[in-house]
């Protein structure tokens, strides 16, 4: 198999990472699963840029993570503060962040007083997961951060008019707060 990772930095050294899978499956278009967690991605690092703030849009996720496991496999991880992936953000179903019990706190605790905040720490289903876990695998404290559960995904009606625009936007605002909170605590080396 044959796929890329599309990498974004600013500044020499990567001491942060924003991620998102741009893959979808066969059977749906991806509007949710992940046009939506990608378009998010790019707009949170364009209001959000800094050195050592570094975006990857992540290939063959869908068929099993391969593009962050080869990513962290080809990078250093050592001194990496946190990886905040977002992996589904058009549709508020049950709205969860999903890894590294103290970086969902720091958020959790960053968005906290938003209107309608509808972000709990929550679990994927069994046989679920997402890019983050690369990460963690590699010691790096990681989430993915996700609307909920479409009904949609991996399916034909998994299109555009699917995305709930309110929710995108609630979720995007959350995104941003968040990152804007953690990358405050980036230091320049």
């Amino acid at each position: 198999m044959t796929s890329q990772n599309v990498v974004g930095r600013r500044g020499a050294t990567c001491r942060a990472y924003l991620g998102a899978h741009y893959d979808s499956v066969p059977e749906g278009p991806g509007a949710n699963d992940n046009a939506s967690g990608t378009a998010s991605m790019l707009e949170i690092a364009r209001v959000r840029a800094r050195d050592g703030l570094c975006v990857v849009a992540f290939g063959s996720e869908e068929v099993g993570l391969y593009g962050s496991q080869a990513f962290v496999k080809a990078h250093p991880t050592d001194g990496i503060a946190f990886t905040v992936n977002f992996d589904m953000m058009g549709r508020i179903d049950d709205a969860m962040i999903v890894g590294d019990a103290k970086l969902t706190k720091s958020i959790l605790d960053a968005v906290q007083g938003r209107p309608n905040q509808p972000l709990r720490a929550g679990m994927f289903p069994p046989r679920a997961s997402s890019d983050h876990v690369s990460f963690t695998a590699a010691g790096v404290p990681a989430v993915t951060v996700t609307s909920g559960d479409d009904p949609n995904i991996h399916t034909a009606g998994d299109t555009f008019e699917a995305i709930r625009p309110a929710d995108l936007k609630t979720m995007l605002e959350l995104g941003d707060t968040a990152i804007a909170s953690l990358a405050r605590t980036l230091t320049t080396r």
